[in-house]
């Protein structure tokens, strides 16, 4: 019997949406921070996605992914504490951070959203909208 059972595991974790080969790789790139700034947060809008796994998470954020029972959904995260927030030399752990397939039935991809910038020392907050060349899509069958 636990043969049995094994089997069917097996055969619902290949049938997984995260096992698909059409998958993408989302990640945030090119943004202009200064060396006295530092990356708080990020809220992003998606349409037409179905997110399949968060891939990556920096040290001390807190991501979260979700989607409405229609095509829209929300890719969001943020520092737990200030000192969390990712410098310049730290942007490269906006990379990976979700896996999603399109819903072609839904229409085409879209995201926007905007990211917080914070100045070290004077705590002054910087909004900057997200446009469509700070998102890097590269296809994957699975998170790295």
């Amino acid at each position: 019997m636990h043969i049995k059972k094994r089997i069917a595991l097996a055969l619902l974790a290949s049938a997984s949406p995260c096992a698909a080969h059409s998958a993408e790789l989302l990640s945030i790139v090119g943004l202009d921070v200064t060396g006295n700034e530092y990356v708080e947060a990020f809220d992003i809008t998606t349409r037409g996605i179905q997110v399949l796994a968060v891939c990556h998470i920096p040290t001390g954020w807190i991501i979260t992914a979700g989607r409405t029972a229609g095509y829209e959904g929300e890719l969001a995260g943020g520092a737990s504490v200030g000192a969390a927030g990712l410098n310049q030399r730290q942007l490269g752990e906006l990379q990976g951070l979700f896996l999603f397939s399109e819903q072609s039935h839904q229409g085409s991809v879209e995201l926007e959203g905007t990211v917080s910038l914070r100045t070290y020392g004077s705590g002054e907050l910087r909004e900057v909208k997200l446009l469509s060349p700070h998102f890097r899509k590269e296809t994957v069958s699975r998170c790295p």
